[in-house]
């Protein structure tokens, strides 16, 4: 739900800011110089929250029942997330600010269905991208940082009217949403080329996907919508910086 969401993103900060104060950290104590371009690859766990409805007049029209609309849950669906990243780094005595892009797959899925579980969809999130700016500081060879930009989701909807009637209809939609993404993380320089990063974000304020009358199937109405409704991920990183 979208209060689970922003609980895990507030318990990440949280985290952080405790992980701050045990480094006591001091830009001025600095063993490694964090300047230059850097490239790496990832692997981490997060969720994601689908909202969306389809059939929307079954809910409003006279006599009509929400449980004849098909609607997202809202809840997360969590798996697994993967992908590289490369950006530059300018260390000014200890602050280091950054620039950084990333690309990756994502396994999120929700499928859901109307009370007769004849009308049903399915939301997946296929990939995810973003473009942030970093700021930090170093405590000898170890950088922490808070991170924010714009952020990209590939994804595809898929809507089925009347599932396995001979009337049976289906509709699909390749969406791309965009929204904001913020996140903190700790990266350690084990090696003067070599490092290793721990970094949780928070993707949220994606676009919403709205239809017309029948523009996936026939039974589709307006006011239909698909939305990504915010996503949370926790990740690894290995980086070869040059």
């Amino acid at each position: 739900m979208k209060i689970s969401i922003f609980a895990m993103a507030a318990a990440c900060s949280l985290l952080f800011m405790s992980a701050s104060n045990a480094a006591d950290v001091s830009v001025g104590a600095t063993a490694s110089d964090w300047s230059g371009v850097y490239i790496g690859a990832s692997v981490g766990y997060g969720a994601a929250s689908f909202d969306g409805i389809t059939d929307t007049s079954e809910g409003t029209e006279q006599g009509g029942n929400d449980k004849n609309s098909t609607w997202m849950s809202g809840d997360l669906q969590d798996g697994l997330t993967y992908g590289g990243y490369t950006g530059f780094n300018i260390d000014n005595s200890g602050i280091v600010f950054g620039l950084e892009a990333d690309f990756g797959g994502a396994e999120f899925s929700e499928t859901t269905a109307d009370e007769a579980g004849t009308d049903i969809d399915t939301h997946d999130l296929d990939w995810i991208g973003t473009f942030r700016g970093r700021v930090g500081g170093t405590y000898e060879n170890t950088l922490l940082y808070m991170t924010g930009g714009v952020a990209l989701a590939g994804s595809t909807f898929e809507s089925t009217n009347d599932a396995g009637d001979v009337d049976e209809k289906t509709g699909t939609d390749d969406l791309l949403s965009f929204g904001y993404v913020v996140g903190a993380g700790l990266e350690h320089r084990f090696h003067e080329n070599v490092s290793l990063r721990l970094e949780g974000l928070y993707y949220g304020a994606m676009n919403k996907h709205t239809y017309n009358v029948d523009e996936l199937h026939s039974d589709m109405d307006s006011g239909d919508y698909a939305k990504i409704d915010g996503m949370i991920q926790v990740r690894a990183g290995l980086g070869y910086h040059f």
